[in-house]
């Protein structure tokens, strides 16, 4: 890809995610629904919500009430950064460890992680700040599937996936998933008789 291809990427991105921010205007935003019950209890370290054990959450509620009190933009600013991050994680990892596999350009990867950051249905867990449970188990969950994938290569990055894993557990409980994606990989490349050392 040319200087030039490179550049209009680079140009069309970036005026895409201001265009988002702008309509996001965390600015004008306030509490939702349930805000009202969580980050309350957050703040005052009660860690069992409506029989729901998500502690990551609630230390990150608990943090920003610190930080911004009643100010309901730092609530949404954290779970705009949350959200930003998981966008870059999905471009690394495809970029670092698919490339070779679907033989695609760096851009392509990137221009996924671009279409996650403006999906519409991840709308809930950015305007809804204890929404933001969902994208704290995607964090971690992504990490934990980092060093997954680079525990090929030493054995001290499989005890970092799963710490990675224990913590998404703790974020949201839907991370119960990733023992059965690293399953079908490791038995993906069991069928085709390779030995699990595509990812560099």
């Amino acid at each position: 890809m040319g200087n030039t291809q490179k550049n209009l990427y680079f140009i069309l991105s970036n005026c895409i995610i201001i265009t988002v921010l702008y309509l996001y205007n965390p600015f004008h935003l306030y509490f939702l629904a349930d805000d009202f019950y969580h980050i309350p209890y957050s703040a005052e370290n009660i860690w069992l919500h409506r029989n729901s054990l998500r502690p990551i959450g609630n230390l990150s509620l608990h943090i920003d009430f610190f930080i911004s009190k009643n100010n309901a933009f730092g609530y949404h600013l954290t779970n705009l950064l949350l959200h930003l991050m998981n966008s870059f994680l999905i471009g690394f990892i495809g970029n670092h460890f698919l490339k070779k596999q679907m033989n695609a350009p760096t851009w392509f990867f990137y221009l996924v992680a671009l279409f996650f950051f403006v999906y519409p249905f991840h709308s809930e867990s950015i305007f809804w700040i204890i929404g933001r449970s969902g994208s704290l188990g995607t964090v971690f969950f992504l990490f934990a599937f980092y060093f997954f994938l680079l525990s090929n290569k030493q054995w001290k990055y499989g005890i970092i996936s799963i710490f990675f894993f224990q913590i998404s557990l703790l974020s949201y409980e839907s991370s119960w998933i990733f023992p059965i994606i690293i399953t079908a990989i490791l038995l993906f490349y069991k069928k085709k008789n390779e030995p699990f050392n595509k990812f560099k």
